[in-house]
């Protein structure tokens, strides 16, 4: 029996360098597919093909597969240092993003007008200083409060990906009771697990009334059952 990609058991497993949270389902013009909602080292939110993640296909947002990475670290090595840092990674995938017309993202960033600001664009030691000064920490990434604003000092800061999450472009805020609030706000209001809440919104389209209101079958520390609960 073919094994289901929108498992429960899926939830928080690593592999390489993606995490799962949650489910999606992507709509072609003769089927759909369920890709997973991935959460990259670097800080990255990617949806992806369960497939290729665990051929191991994909291992990470892009980050390992650069073609410039190669280069780009060799050329920077002596200038700037500490090419294995977290950090290094988070301010080279930043420029990709911005700068890296072969890159996948590259449309949803650079091809947007986004853009690096030169205190950073050619300074690691720059950024680094900055990012150890305004609240860096591991399992933090780096946020835009701006979504449609470049990187600079004024307009980042670093976050969780619950706020990383209610700050993305497609984020989608619902009317309850009144009143316009998010969907990662919501979850915790209700007391339901933020990937159940996005599955019934976004993989099953069930009305937020409903998404909100509707008990969970296992909730469990394990993550919910959601091929028994939102089938």
């Amino acid at each position: 029996m073919k094994e289901s990609y929108q498992d429960g058991k899926w939830i928080g497993q690593k592999f390489n360098k993606l995490t799962v949270i949650a489910f999606e389902r992507v709509h072609y013009e003769k089927s759909d597919r369920i890709n997973w909602i991935v959460r990259c080292e670097c800080g990255t939110l990617k949806s992806v093909s369960p497939y290729r993640v665990l051929n191991e296909n994909t291992k990470s947002c892009g980050c390992l597969k650069s073609e410039n990475t190669i280069a780009y670290n060799r050329d920077h090595k002596k200038k700037h240092g500490g090419r294995k840092d977290r950090l290094y990674g988070i301010w080279h995938n930043m420029k990709q993003r911005c700068f890296g017309t072969t890159y996948k993202d590259y449309p949803q960033w650079g091809g947007r007008g986004i853009t690096v600001c030169d205190e950073w664009k050619d300074d690691y030691s720059a950024f680094k200083e900055w990012a150890l000064s305004h609240g860096y920490a591991d399992g933090l990434s780096l946020d835009r409060i701006d979504v449609n604003g470049n990187y600079e000092p004024g307009n980042c800061r670093w976050a969780d990906w619950h706020t990383q999450a209610k700050n993305r472009t497609n984020s989608m805020n619902f009317e309850v009771n009144g009143e316009l609030k998010n969907l990662v706000d919501l979850a915790a209001e209700y007391g339901i697990k933020y990937g159940t809440l996005y599955q019934r919104v976004h993989l099953y389209e069930w009305p937020i009334e409903k998404a909100l209101l509707t008990p969970t079958r296992n909730n469990s520390a394990s993550g919910d059952d959601w091929s028994r609960e939102c089938r």
